[in-house]
C-alpha cells in the first residue's frame, strides 16, 4: 500500500495536470465565437467543418460509444 504522503504527491500532481490542459484553461464566454471543430457527415460520408454552418442554427451533439 502506498504511503499517505505518496498518495497526497500523485493527487497533486495529477491536479496540476489535468487542470492545466487546455480543455479546463479555457471558458469561453456569451456572444464567443466557437472554435472550428470538423466531424463526418453520417448521411454522405464527407468531413464537416463548424465554419461549414455559420450564420445558420445547428445542433450538434456529442456521443461515445464508450
Amino acid at each position: 500500500m502506498l504511503s499517505r504522503s505518496l498518495m497526497w504527491c500523485v493527487a497533486i500532481a495529477t491536479a496540476i495536470v489535468v487542470f492545466s490542459t487546455p480543455a479546463f484553461g479555457y471558458a469561453p464566454h456569451t456572444g464567443d465565437r466557437a472554435q472550428d471543430f470538423y466531424g463526418r457527415d453520417i448521411v454522405g460520408g464527407g468531413v464537416v467543418h463548424l465554419e461549414d454552418f455559420r450564420g445558420r442554427w445547428l445542433w450538434v451533439e456529442f456521443w461515445s460509444p464508450n
